[in-house]
């Protein structure tokens, strides 16, 4: 099983992972071979990468936190919230903490399980789910730092809604592909502000403790005091909004954008490690961190060895050492019998390079050959 970018798909490859739509229905079930129509319909559907079956490279997934189907219902859900909000201008609180505790129950149930996010994206609804990754990143954190329920309900609720404001800034510079003019990025700033109002002045909202409504507005605030929009620094900014900012950022980086293709997780992972002290609150990152699977089970690397593998099992708390099924030696030379290494003890190997989709792809096909 090997995740491919899409462009790379070609028909007669067979589907390894069920395919829903944004509604939790089925749109290809695993098994099924994919045919010129099924790539035309998922070409117009936006999705940019997706597992297809290898007979040569076997891999058991880990289970997720989220089940595919159950996080595109929620996605969905989430979706006809913001649209109902765009049209009434009433935001209906009971919806979004009906949909926080939808994900905050599914993170309690699988509070052991690291993050792996799906590789089926859909471009046309990245800030739906955007949001629930937001959230459920937000939820997740906040079971490591001790948060109980009510506290989890709180900061779900503001993941949610963080980006309340983006409604309201023009869609030309939302989806902008080049640089921010000034006066372009001075608008772009106040949707924080613009949702903080929007959200503090709504009549429903009475019984909304202000720690929620604070991640709305200092979410791109930054710990060293450099963020935006009241430059606030270390602990004037809630921890809310830290682990918050948190988690907008690190789902930012691993999804394409009009501006850039998507980084691979232990890219922005590392990214985060890098930005502790001056971006993000380093306690709060290192509990955000030890949610986070730098490399997904099916990723596959080339070691300082020479050697190629695919990881199979990450271990918590040492998520950049894992385990991994070698496939080919450092002379390119497949391995006849299958062959395990767990980096956790093998300590002087180390993960030389992430291999991109052309060169897995390439792979395969010359392994298939």
């Amino acid at each position: 099983m090997l995740r491919i970018a899409f462009s790379l798909v070609k028909p007669g490859m067979v589907i390894a992972q069920d395919v829903f739509n944004l509604s939790g229905g089925l749109l290809l079930a695993q098994g099924s071979t994919l045919t010129q129509n099924h790539l035309r319909k998922l070409t117009q559907l936006g999705i940019d990468s997706i597992r297809v079956d290898n007979l040569n490279y076997e891999l058991q997934l880990a289970p997720e936190t989220f089940r595919e189907e159950t996080k595109m219902k929620i996605i969905h859900q989430t979706q006809q919230a913001f649209e109902t909000y765009r049209w009434t201008m009433d935001i209906n609180l009971g919806v979004f903490r009906d949909i926080a505790k939808q994900i905050i129950n599914h993170a309690i149930r699988n509070k052991k399980l690291l993050l792996q996010m799906s590789e089926v994206r859909f471009h046309d609804e990245y800030t739906f789910s955007h949001q629930v990754h937001v959230c459920l990143l937000s939820v997740m954190t906040g079971i490591k730092l001790g948060y109980a329920k009510p506290q989890l309900v709180d900061l779900g609720m503001g993941a949610l809604l963080h980006d309340l404001g983006k409604m309201f800034i023009p869609p030309e510079i939302l989806n902008k592909n080049t640089p921010f003019k000034p006066n372009e990025w001075e608008l772009m700033k106040q949707h924080v502000d613009i949702g903080y109002e929007l959200f503090a002045n709504a009549n429903t909202l009475d019984d909304v403790p202000l720690c929620t409504t604070r991640i709305i507005q200092e979410h791109h605030e930054k710990y060293d005091g450099s963020g935006y929009n009241r430059r606030l620094g270390g602990d004037e900014i809630h921890e809310y909004a830290k682990i918050a900012a948190l988690a907008d950022c690190y789902d930012a980086l691993i999804a394409d954008r009009p501006y850039r293709p998507a980084m691979l997780p232990h890219e922005a992972y590392e990214i985060i490690q890098a930005s502790m002290g001056t971006h993000f609150d380093p306690r709060v990152a290192s509990f955000f961190l030890q949610n986070i699977a730098p490399y997904p089970t099916g990723t596959v690397v080339a070691l300082n060895t020479g050697d190629i593998g695919m990881i199979t099992k990450i271990t918590p708390n040492l998520q950049t050492r894992p385990c991994i099924k070698l496939l080919m030696d450092a002379k390119g030379k497949r391995y006849n019998q299958e062959k395990d290494l767990d980096l956790t003890r093998s300590l002087t190997t180390f993960i030389a390079k992430v291999l991109g989709d052309e060169e897995v792809a390439l792979l395969s096909i010359n392994e298939g050959s």
